[in-house]
């Protein structure tokens, strides 16, 4: 006699159980999307009273000759904003965080180091011996009243803190940052509250001063600053955009003139992608008499070790040379003679 139960089928095999679709990944609102959302939120809470700034940031103006960081300013920032667009400020925010690079390791390969060198030409010789070096490229020089009370006229003998060692490791209040000069960062935090993501970029210091002389950004904006210094500083937070914005400036001031120089200098040599796109311009300018001739000085410097990293870079206008679909021509057999 039945019992009105229906028996069920078990499955004879793993093939016969039920496939069960993978959920879609999760994808979360990029920084684009939610940097409007955080913006209102923060402009409401300003309103109530509350202050836009919660994080103070600790970062240096200036550099003695010997790379040792000093002059150091408060820059004032949002976490949440910072946050959002990286996680990798999460490490920045960490006082003294255990492995942090030393100051001078950071600030040794600074693109634009020597520009406060061209802007006091007016000086005697003595006088630029002594400031060559000191200042950062990145420095923000419309602030004599809040940079330091270290800092003096450069025509005195108070030009340098007397004792910089003295100086270089008493930071302004604030978390102490060792990567990357004030102005960089500046630049690169007010480029992240910027909807529109405005940022001016100042001349490679490779380019003729006259180039230099004749944009009419660079002098006038504060927040102009060195886009090898924000390529640098986008690369170790993984802002992306922001790193192939600043690539593309660096290449787009690349010429016969001062190929060269880049390809050999303590900056190209760290980042493979910036090697591969100034060895691609190099190859566009390689017949070039300007560059031929560059090009002979650098190898001679290379052998009396002035460029400690330059195999890296030979290595890849080889590479580059042995992948040509054509021959070598006449200037690159002389190139290499």
């Amino acid at each position: 006699m039945s019992t009105g139960k229906r028996k069920t089928k078990s499955p004879k095999c793993i093939a016969d159980l039920p496939t069960l679709k993978a959920a879609a990944p999760l994808v979360l609102p990029s920084f684009d999307e939610r940097r409007p959302i955080i913006l209102r939120g923060i402009h409401s809470d300003v309103l109530d009273g509350r202050a836009f700034a919660d994080i103070e940031l600790s970062l240096y103006t200036r550099r003695t000759k010997d790379k040792k960081p000093y002059n150091y300013r408060t820059l004032h920032a949002n976490k949440q904003l910072l946050l959002a667009a990286s996680p990798k400020f999460t490490t920045i925010f960490r006082r003294d965080e255990a492995g942090a690079s030393s100051p001078e390791e950071c600030i040794s390969d600074d693109s634009d180091a020597e520009d406060d060198v061209e802007e006091e030409a007016s000086l005697s010789d003595e006088d630029i011996s002594v400031a060559s070096g000191c200042m950062d490229a990145d420095v923000d020089e419309c602030c004599s009243n809040e940079v330091s009370k270290h800092v003096a006229d450069p025509k005195t003998k108070d030009f340098l803190p007397s004792n910089p060692e003295s100086v270089q490791n008493a930071p302004a209040t604030g978390v102490l940052v060792r990567n990357g000069a004030f102005r960089t960062w500046k630049a690169v935090i007010s480029y992240l509250y910027d909807t529109q993501d405005r940022i001016i970029f100042r001349p490679l210091t490779s380019e003729s001063w006259t180039k230099a002389k004749t944009n009419a950004e660079e002098p006038s904006d504060p927040l102009a600053c060195s886009p090898k210094s924000v390529y640098k500083l986008a690369h170790q937070l993984n802002l992306v955009t922001l790193m192939n914005r600043a690539k593309a400036e660096i290449e787009s001031n690349l010429t016969s003139d001062n190929i060269v120089e880049e390809l050999f200098s303590d900056f190209t040599w760290r980042y493979p992608e910036i090697i591969a796109m100034e060895v691609n311009v190099y190859s566009k300018h390689s017949t070039d008499p300007r560059v031929l001739d560059a090009f002979n000085k650098a190898i001679d410097q290379c052998a009396t070790g002035k460029f400690p990293h330059s195999p890296t870079i030979i290595k890849s206008i080889v590479h580059m040379l042995a992948h040509r679909d054509t021959s070598l021509s006449e200037p690159w057999a002389s190139a290499w003679s």
